[in-house]
């Protein structure tokens, strides 16, 4: 039963950073519409919540060593990059490089179920 939620958060994780992602893409792109006045921060807060989520569950078990600190540095990547955006109303580019890590760190998690 724990083996099956930990590949759900897993799969949860890669699926919320790879959304995440593309959101941090594409959301560029909406400034060029008509759309500008489109806020972008719930949906930071939304995604960095779910990983959040994920990334704690997945930590707390007993996976190895490397995907625990991938997770941890991606996941405090993302949540600095989301406070920066929060206090500076800036977009702050670290959130790209969180979501990557996040995906590679649950992507290896989900690897090791396998075997």
């Amino acid at each position: 039963m724990k083996h099956t939620t930990q590949k759900l958060y897993d799969f949860l994780g890669i699926s919320s950073a790879t959304l995440c992602l593309v959101h941090c893409l594409f959301v560029p792109f909406l400034a060029i519409l008509p759309l500008s006045t489109f806020k972008s921060i719930w949906i930071d807060i939304l995604f960095c919540s779910i990983a959040l989520l994920a990334t704690s569950k997945i930590i707390m078990s007993p996976c190895t060593k490397t995907v625990k600190l991938i997770l941890g540095i991606s996941i405090s990547i993302i949540l600095v990059s989301v406070m920066i955006e929060i206090i500076l109303h800036t977009h702050f580019e670290g959130m790209l490089l969180g979501g990557i890590g996040l995906i590679i760190g649950h992507g290896l998690n989900y690897k090791n179920h396998k075997h």
